[in-house]
């Protein structure tokens, strides 16, 4: 999967950045953590130096681990959370493969 994130990232690096512009990259959530360095939002800021704005829906957890869908609960639907500095940027949403 490592090859195929680097491709990713190197696509991105050379046919968007480079050239000035923006991307909107749509891939499963895994694909876009910001992890331990090896998937492609890491990837893409190494090579570029440019910080990657994720944004992923929740999936309902069964049994709520972390309380966090009693957190959002008080948010209504469709409501973008800023997560720098925040309760929710420091939520550890258990992904400890990446």
């Amino acid at each position: 999967m490592v090859g195929v994130w680097r491709k990713s990232a190197s696509v991105v690096q050379q046919q968007v950045l480079a050239k000035g512009h923006r991307a909107l990259l749509f891939y499963g959530a895994a694909h876009l953590y910001h992890g331990n360095g090896i998937t492609l939002v890491p990837l893409i800021e190494r090579r570029t130096g440019v910080r990657v704005h994720v944004i992923a829906d929740l999936i309902s957890l069964q049994g709520d681990p972390g309380g966090l869908a009693g957190k959002l609960a008080g948010y209504p639907r469709d409501t973008v959370i800023p997560a720098a500095g925040s309760w929710l940027g420091q939520f550890n949403a258990g992904y400890g493969c990446f």
